[in-house]
């Protein structure tokens, strides 16, 4: 027998140092600083916002299959009916822990705890409270740790992540929480690296020039509409040699042209010097801005927001704000965004079923099972018009035939209500006997002879 080497050798390369995960590509982005500013962007930013938007309610959507692992086996069945039930006894719907879970999006990663229950029934222990009383050990909810609270990591020498360490308030106390007990989910597992890839991370640069220019534009708008504040005043006030009255009233004359503006504490307050003629010594006005710009700031902006919707692949929600894009464009491009979509589903099936099945199997008994598989679907997405054209021409050919599963497929992709199964055979029979049925009232051959006959008479 060949002898295999079963001890690790190289390194994943991951750049963390006693547990803190250095990122230099982006300095900005790392560690708590990186944390608060993806959270900044999250939260103002209109166009993130509605990227982000877009893709939890899209994966919330999604149809949730649990399938057994083998099923021809009685026991993985038991198991994946077991799995089912976990969904629909937390103290938290689905809905409200994939929007949980999809906080990888921004961040890179969440970190969920596993909080079990022992399944006793309706008790008023949260502990034992549960639909069922079956005994078993269930999932009282799956709990996000913030990112934010996040200490470091604790990884073990072959890169491996044995925990978190997380410091949140209200007490600010330093808490480990194991692997064992949680479930991380992660953009990208690329280098081993526990915290992923934030999908933002590469809308950082138009972001910030975005927000530089949208600042710069605000600032130049409000000066064009007020005009830059000017005083005139007599020469000798401003002297360095000038007496302590004609500084209080250079003083008091720079505080009228400072207080002119709301936003930004400008103005100018320049020498004037009059004869005693009749002519002026002290002059206020508003010094008008031509309103020219000679670069387009808005253009520059709208392609900064454009170059952020790229990034995950959701530009699509541009088209139409600048008078661009057909409808066959958008159609293209939200099915492209969708089937990148199903891959962070993917993603997050894999993690419940390579590690919270596994674990809840052989807390309740099933470690010799084959564990259940999680499936996230696609919801159908098709043109209704142009599917009905396409069944009544397949129809009109004699080609398509309606049977139960073509009409189940058709009330689900156009959203309407489940039938009852006797509902639906009842109507299939009636349509089989409409065409089935002889037309009323025939004509006998004996009667198209005397119509014949009456006609070659006349």
């Amino acid at each position: 027998m060949p002898r295999v080497q079963l001890d690790i050798l190289g390194k994943s390369g991951l750049n963390a140092v006693g547990g803190y995960v250095i990122d230099d590509t982006i300095k900005n982005l790392s560690g708590p600083q990186g944390r608060n500013i993806f959270r900044e962007m999250e939260y103002t930013d209109p166009i993130i916002g509605a990227m982000l938007f877009a893709i939890e309610y899209y994966l919330r959507q999604m149809k949730v299959i649990i399938e057994p692992g083998d099923k021809q086996d009685a026991r993985a069945q038991e198991l994946a009916e077991f799995c089912k039930s976990l969904f629909s006894d937390m103290s938290s719907s689905w809905e409200e822990t994939l929007s949980e879970i999809v906080t990888m999006l921004p961040y890179g990663w969440a970190y969920l705890e596993i909080v079990y229950k022992l399944r006793k029934g309706e008790t008023r222990n949260p502990k034992t409270r549960s639909k069922y009383t079956d005994g078993k050990f269930g999932w009282r909810k799956l709990a996000l740790r913030s990112q934010l609270s996040l200490d470091k990591w604790e990884l073990d020498e072959d890169g491996g992540i044995r925990g978190m360490w997380q410091v949140a308030p209200p007490n600010y106390q330093r808490i480990f929480i194991p692997i064992e007990k949680a479930l991380l989910f992660r953009t990208t597992a690329r280098y081993s690296n526990p915290e992923g890839k934030s999908v933002l991370t590469n809308a950082y640069r138009p972001w910030y020039f975005k927000r530089q220019l949208e600042q710069i534009e605000a600032i130049g708008m409000e000066r064009d509409l007020t005009g830059l504040p000017i005083a005139w005043v007599p020469t000798e006030i401003m002297m360095s040699d000038a007496t302590d009255d004609e500084k209080q009233i250079y003083a008091h004359w720079k505080n009228i042209v400072s207080k002119t503006k709301r936003n930004e504490l400008e103005g100018i307050v320049a020498p004037m010097d009059y004869d005693a003629a009749g002519n002026k010594r002290y002059d206020f006005q508003l010094l008008a801005s031509a309103g020219e710009r000679q670069l387009d700031i808005g253009s520059a902006i709208a392609r900064h927001k454009q170059e952020m919707a790229m990034t995950v692949l959701a530009d699509w929600i541009l088209l139409g704000h600048e008078k661009i894009g057909t409808q066959a464009l958008s159609i293209t491009k939200s099915e492209i965004f969708q089937k990148a979509l199903q891959g962070w589903a993917d993603a997050i099936c894999d993690v419940f079923n390579s590690h919270a099945f596994r674990r809840i199997a052989t807390i309740n008994g099933f470690a010799n099972v084959p564990h259940p598989m999680l499936r996230m679907v696609n919801p159908p997405s098709v043109n209704l018009d142009e599917l009905g054209r396409y069944v009544s021409a397949l129809a009109g050919a004699n080609i398509l035939f309606p049977d139960e599963p073509l009409v189940q497929f058709l009330r689900e992709v156009a959203t309407m209500p489940e039938a009852e199964q006797e509902v639906v055979e009842d109507g299939l029979k009636k349509r089989e006997e409409m065409l089935t049925r002889p037309p009323e009232n025939p004509i006998s051959q004996e009667d198209e002879d005397e119509e014949v006959e009456e006609d070659d008479g006349a």
